[in-house]
């Protein structure tokens, strides 16, 4: 198979493209599955013992859903596994799109009740604010399904990308009202982001004890959320009309990955806060309220402090000691409390 200088040139280009974005998608997703490994014991010892609350149920989501999403290797890297584009598109529609969009939801999710937890809001304006933040984020994830849809449209293999070592070759978006659509998601996305930064920098310089208890435990991960957020939404919605947006593809995976991990430790940080106001505020959403022995480190020895005091034993020296040998037991009780027994 001969090629023209134009054709090797686009090739070159495309595969270097794709090796970045390779190693880019394999580098966080190793870095995620390193965090899941190393926090392992400490899931255990916080989230297991807790009823399927809310709190639980989100951390369990959003902290195993990634996982399954992993399997969008097979169609993106070089695995040397060939594979029909019927099976290519079900493994792009099933992990790639779903599990994406459920897991990046449920984070988000998570951050405006963990938000309105700390400030101690009603749970009125927590249904409220959760059901125009999702109504917005389905403003924009549903144009992005759709997108999707479309881009997960697989064809036959070549020779050269089957030489290369691809599972999955893609036939691309060519309708321009889909591209149109997905861009106005992606400015919907952008307004979304925007808000966030505006209530993050509006009550930064806020007082008051759960304010500053956001700022201590929390205020790291909704920092890093919002900047993601912000980031990802201005890549998609500045991306050029081109299928090598690689600034776009790497804010996208460091969205799928970074934010998952971001959700998991607010909630884990909440869940661990020893600020009794924002224990009492918790508890009527994310978690059960704290027993008492989670609120002293000596709970272990509690039961032998209360215990009611036995009288203490009264000796009167050794000759009161041999008697119970045998001999002097009569002559000791004859002598009385106040006598000095003899020691024979």
């Amino acid at each position: 198979m001969s090629l023209t200088p134009a054709q090797i040139a686009r090739l070159t280009q495309v595969a270097s493209a794709s090796l970045k974005l390779e190693y880019t998608d394999l580098a966080l997703h190793t870095i995620y599955v390193y965090y899941y490994t190393t926090t392992l014991s400490e899931e255990v010892n916080i989230m297991w013992p807790q009823k399927w609350r809310a709190g639980k149920i989100l951390y369990v989501f959003i902290r195993y859903v990634p996982l399954f999403f992993m399997a969008t290797v097979l169609v993106n890297t070089r695995v040397y596994i060939n594979l029909t584009p019927k099976v290519c598109t079900n493994l792009w529609l099933a992990f790639q799109t779903t599990t994406s969009f459920t897991s990046i939801l449920a984070s988000e999710v998570a951050l405006l009740i963990c938000l309105f937890a700390l400030l101690n809001a009603r749970r009125l304006y927590v249904g409220l604010l959760v059901a125009v933040y999702t109504a917005m984020t389905l403003g924009d994830s549903i144009p992005s399904l759709r997108y999707g849809e479309y881009l997960s449209r697989a064809l036959p293999l070549s020779q050269v990308e089957r030489e290369l070592g691809y599972s999955c070759t893609w036939a691309g978006i060519s309708s321009p009202d889909i591209v149109l659509a997905n861009k106005k998601a992606g400015y919907v996305a952008l307004a979304k982001a925007i808000s966030l930064y505006i209530f993050s920098v509006r009550y930064r310089k806020q007082t008051g004890t759960l304010f500053e208890t956001v700022r201590r435990d929390s205020g790291i991960y909704i920092l890093s959320f919002v900047a993601l957020r912000l980031g990802t939404a201005l890549a998609v919605t500045l991306r050029t009309e081109n299928d090598l947006n690689l600034p776009g593809y790497a804010f996208s995976i460091m969205f799928q990955t970074a934010i998952p991990v971001l959700a998991c430790r607010l909630l884990v940080e909440i869940r661990k806060t020893e600020d009794p106001a924002v224990r009492t505020a918790i508890s009527s959403i994310l978690f059960d309220p704290p027993s008492p022995s989670e609120n002293t480190e000596d709970s272990d020895y509690e039961p032998e402090i209360n215990q009611v005091p036995r009288e203490m034993v009264q000796f009167h020296g050794l000759g009161r000691r041999r008697a119970g040998e045998g001999g002097r037991a009569g002559r000791d009780e004859e002598a009385g409390a106040g006598a000095n027994p003899i020691v024979d």
